[in-house]
């Protein structure tokens, strides 16, 4: 839990530094898993079928939703494999 406010904190405070880091350093694309919508608690725009995940509010989610995974250490909170990566 402390994991994810640190990350609210991060990306509302810093969200101009992450843009930049994420977007030189992670590659890749979501897998569609959903594992980051249920991290803390599962979030009730998250539509699990059996195709995949997907949000019900993609084109509106908030900043936090959009910049995960910010850094490597991120990953480690999610329970599949992660469509994306760092270098």
């Amino acid at each position: 839990m402390i994991k994810k406010i640190k990350r609210h904190i991060n990306v509302y405070l810093r969200g101009k530094h992450l843009a930049k880091r994420i977007k030189h350093e992670r590659k890749g694309d979501c897998a569609r898993c959903g594992s980051c919508c249920k991290i803390w608690y599962r979030c009730p725009f998250l539509d699990e079928t059996i195709e995949g995940s997907s949000c019900k509010i993609y084109n509106f989610r908030p900043t936090v939703c959009r910049v995960f995974p910010a850094i490597k250490q991120d990953l480690e909170e999610v329970k599949c494999k992660c469509g994306f990566k760092f270098d």
